[in-house]
């Protein structure tokens, strides 16, 4: 990422615990990038999440992995019905579209629930 798109691209990784690992540790700290890995171990798991910062960043990995998901199941599919590259990026691009329109449909109905509560 860093070839493509210069120094400042990551100063920080928020991973789950299937990422951590000594080896990863020493490449970010190398890298001088923040590293919020989950740990494997208990312990060191309980420590990092007393941490505020770490807590909040966990929180939002969290959020963005349960919006991959529904990204997925809802609006991909099991698989990409187009071979070529090009055809795959354009069927992404209108499944993001249709998954932006429908978020987007889903809060104006909120806003009207919250309103007619209030």
């Amino acid at each position: 990422m860093r070839q493509a798109y210069g120094d400042t691209v990551a100063g920080t990784v928020v991973t789950d615990l299937g990422f951590a690992s000594a080896k990863n540790d020493a490449a970010l700290h190398d890298q001088q990038i923040v590293n919020a890995t989950m740990p494997r171990n208990p312990e060191a798991m309980k420590r990092r999440l007393s941490d505020p910062v770490h807590r909040r960043l966990h929180q939002r990995r969290a959020q963005t992995e349960a919006r991959i998901g529904i990204f997925k199941a809802n609006f991909l599919g099991d698989h990409l019905p187009t071979k070529d590259f090009a055809s795959q990026q354009r069927y992404i691009a209108w499944a993001a579209l249709a998954h932006n329109l429908w978020v987007l449909a889903r809060l104006d109905t909120a806003e009207a629930a919250i309103a007619d509560a209030g």
